[in-house]
């Protein structure tokens, strides 16, 4: 069994019991119905004890101490109903201050909760999902001190083993009652931060950027784009990268086939391309001042373009923050914009290709939209196997050949493909009020939308400063059209814009807050297009 290296800590949620109505057995809770002789008030309160009291002493000959910081927020994930329910939508997510007294005259400091309204609960059956403490409001990351460790089902060695009850911790709430219930907590280290039970960006909320990859594989004079598998790791063991924590992957980059006429066709024929792989990167943390992830490329078989990837070493690299600003789109000032995918830089990475100069294989800039950098008689603005093509312009009408309509990247008449255009939307979302944020689907534009291939949860973040889950937006795909749900937490939408089209260039199909189906009605089958705006606001 793995010896883990950490102090052990209790944290005991404390609810008063109270004189109350008769205990009967709890229901099936509704957070729907207020009615107050039907509520349980539950404060919540805290002590933290030593590990002696575990009888783990074998674990404690070097352990460094818990922070001498001073808990003052918890931070917890509520859910109606008992441990088997998946569904998060009526999760009660909240941020509650800590207070320091001695609560039951021991002369031992407690901790415990102020009241919070949001915690006069309907009796019923209830789940702790998530318990994290704070030694500051901010929640930055270096003020996480505890974490009530997750059962994820891993088993040996994980965190949860040194617990007797892990998260999820069920238990039940009767009409007008308060009552105990205890949580083990450890001291948080964030060199461990993946033997929790918890997804890595759980605990660690930073901000996430897109950051795109390239790359090109070599046989002999010639240059291909590459079928490749990618993944992501944050840590710098770059001989053993499943040593690291995991991120991403493995993700494979689309690549497909063009016809002459730069249509999408599926092949094979002489002009393959690769998309660019864009995936969610996390900024450093404050101790992160070298180099903090590590990357894997291994390319793939690719039949009919360059063959069997059989014999060539993956590419392993790490990133620093100034190697992924380099990349980013930054303002003269260097701070982030908020670029969409096609705007932003990609590292562009070379297998089997020796030394590469700057701008591309064989000393060629790949930028450079009259080059033939792979010398296949088509210049670089009408190659489709150039990691560019999307963004030159083939026939010079003004229009990028990403956005040409089919047929039409090599014919120069600007209503090229045009048939009238496809069904618009007719609908609109107000401003924001000043209490309130707009959230986008993350890294949406005005003018973009996000592919979705199966029944799933979207994403929402802030979209003047993206975050990690500012909501969830969920979709399900009926007879009767896409179904779909937002999950806030506390929060509210009090205004949205969905548009969703079942193809690129589709009609749009499109509802806002005045729809009371909760779907998007038509005759959809995946993948579809989506576009998601909602004014996220305060609770009511």
């Amino acid at each position: 069994m793995k010896k883990f290296k950490y102090y052990l800590a209790f944290f005991t949620l404390c609810a008063l019991l109270m004189t109350g109505c008769s205990k009967d057995e709890p229901t099936g809770v509704d957070i729907n119905d207020p009615s107050s002789e039907k509520l349980a008030t539950l404060t919540i309160g805290a002590s933290l004890n030593d590990i002696l009291n575990l009888n783990r002493t074998h674990l404690i000959d070097d352990l460094p101490a818990c922070s001498d910081d001073t808990p003052v927020l918890a931070s917890i994930v509520l859910r109606p109903g008992d441990k088997d329910n998946t569904s998060n939508a009526n999760d009660i997510i909240l941020d509650i201050e800590i207070v320091a007294e001695d609560y039951n005259n021991d002369n031992v400091i407690d901790y415990f909760t102020v009241y919070e309204e949001a915690l006069k609960l309907p009796a019923g059956t209830y789940t702790l999902r998530q318990f994290f403490v704070y030694s500051d409001e901010d929640k930055d990351m270096e003020d996480l001190i505890w974490i009530a460790p997750f059962d994820d089902g891993d088993g040996e060695g994980t965190l949860s083993e040194f617990v007797e009850n892990p998260l999820p911790l069920e238990f039940n709430l009767f009409d007008g009652e308060k009552r105990y219930v205890d949580v083990e907590v450890l001291c948080y280290d964030q060199r461990d931060v993946n033997e929790y039970g918890f997804v890595f960006f759980d605990i660690l909320p930073r901000k996430i950027y897109n950051f795109c990859f390239f790359a090109n594989y070599c046989v002999g004079n010639r240059d291909y784009p590459a079928n490749y598998s990618l993944e992501l790791w944050y840590g710098t063991n770059i001989e053993n990268p499943e040593s690291n924590t995991p991120l991403v992957g493995p993700e494979t980059n689309m690549v497909g086939y063009y016809n002459n006429d730069g249509e999408e066709v599926d092949g094979p024929t002489d002009r393959p391309f690769a998309r660019p792989l864009c995936i969610p990167i996390p900024e450093p943390g404050p101790n992160d001042t070298g180099a903090y992830l590590t990357y894997r490329l291994t390319l793939e078989d690719w039949d009919g373009v360059y063959g069997s990837a059989a014999g060539t070493d993956p590419i392993v690299g790490t990133l620093s923050w100034a190697q992924i600003l380099a990349v980013l789109d930054t303002n003269e000032d260097g701070e982030i914009t908020d670029a969409d995918t096609a705007n932003i830089e990609y590292l562009h990475l070379f297998f089997n290709c020796g030394e590469i100069p700057d701008g591309g294989g064989n000393g060629c800039d790949q930028t450079d939209p009259e080059a033939n950098c792979d010398n296949d008689d088509l210049l670089n603005k009408c190659d489709p196997s150039n990691p560019n093509f999307d963004g030159f312009d083939c026939d010079g009408d003004d229009i990028d050949n990403g956005a040409e309509n089919d047929g039409c990247i090599n014919n120069p008449d600007k209503t090229c493909g045009e048939t009238g255009g496809p069904v618009v939307c007719n609908l609109s979302i107000p401003d924001p009020a000043n209490t309130c944020f707009r959230g986008i689907v993350l890294d949406q534009t005005s003018s973009s939308y996000a592919e979705v291939g199966l029944d799933t949860g979207v994403p929402i973040v802030d979209a003047n400063q993206p975050a990690i889950d500012a909501a969830t937006f969920g979709i399900t795909l009926t007879n009767a059209g896409i179904e779909y749900n937002w999950n806030s937490g506390s929060a509210t939408v009090p205004q949205y814009l969905i548009e969703i089209k079942d193809t690129e260039n589709g009609d749009v199909f499109c509802v806002d807050e005045n729809d009371t189906n909760n779907t998007v009605e038509g005759n959809f089958s995946y993948p579809i297009y989506i576009r998601v705006s909602g004014n996220i606001c305060p609770p009511a």
